[in-house]
């Protein structure tokens, strides 16, 4: 008998993240108050208490750049998605303790809410930093950057916004700078790979990159005007 259901593939595994009593105490103690309950659609901006330009960062991690981000710009909106519960709970022992207001965090997959979630012209800046590269071969089709996250990207960034992703896997850095050049509401601000962006905050990921010597690339596209 066939089966009825094909498993979607992931790009990410659960069983990776180990939790503390510190992070499952923050989740337990301050979960209600920044992360959100998505509902079948939803406009960015009823998240927050106050109207502002919105910047997404996806598989945020232990939130190195995203509370830098916030902590730096207390003008500008940050909205976090994350799997791992150990992350997210990291990231909210830093929002209470750091007292920040313009964050919010949605616990799930990417790739289905940005894809069915967020509405159209959602976010000035949308971030993906040194996602898991799947180095084996047969593994490739589990990396997030495909060409339908790609569009889904792009649908949801503001015009004239910006798409910055960063990998130290070359492999990848190649297969990211063909899916997003062949995405045309998008435009590559250089002549392929870019300069690292002053002010993002060094992550364990890209310290670890940096300290064993390998190269990290960086690409930046923006969202061009549709007419």
């Amino acid at each position: 008998m066939k089966n009825l259901f094909s498993l979607k593939i992931k790009s990410f595994v659960l069983g990776r993240g180990r939790i503390t009593t510190s992070q499952r105490n923050a989740i337990d103690n301050h979960g209600d108050k920044w992360i959100i309950k998505l509902q079948k659609t939803s406009d960015v901006n009823n998240f927050f208490k106050r109207k502002a330009s919105i910047t997404l960062e996806i598989g945020f991690g232990m939130g190195d750049a995203l509370i830098e981000l916030a902590v730096k710009n207390p003008n500008d909106n940050f909205l976090g998605i994350e799997v791992y519960k150990s992350g997210i709970g990291t990231v909210l022992n830093k929002i209470e303790s750091l007292e920040i207001e313009n964050i919010r965090l949605i616990e799930g997959d990417a790739v289905d809410i940005c894809k069915n979630i967020f509405i159209k012209n959602s976010f000035k800046n949308i971030h993906l930093f040194f996602p898991d590269p799947w180095p084996k071969k047969r593994h490739h089709k589990r990396r997030i950057i495909q060409k339908d996250f790609v569009e889904s990207v792009a649908n949801i960034l503001t015009e004239s916004g910006c798409f910055h992703c960063a990998t130290d896997n070359e492999n990848y850095a190649e297969q990211m700078l063909s899916a997003l050049s062949s995405c045309k509401s998008l435009k590559n601000l250089s002549h392929g790979f870019s300069k690292r962006p002053i002010n993002r905050a060094v992550s364990k990921f890209e310290k670890r990159a940096i300290e064993s010597g390998r190269k990290v690339f960086n690409l930046s596209f923006i969202k061009e005007l549709q007419f």
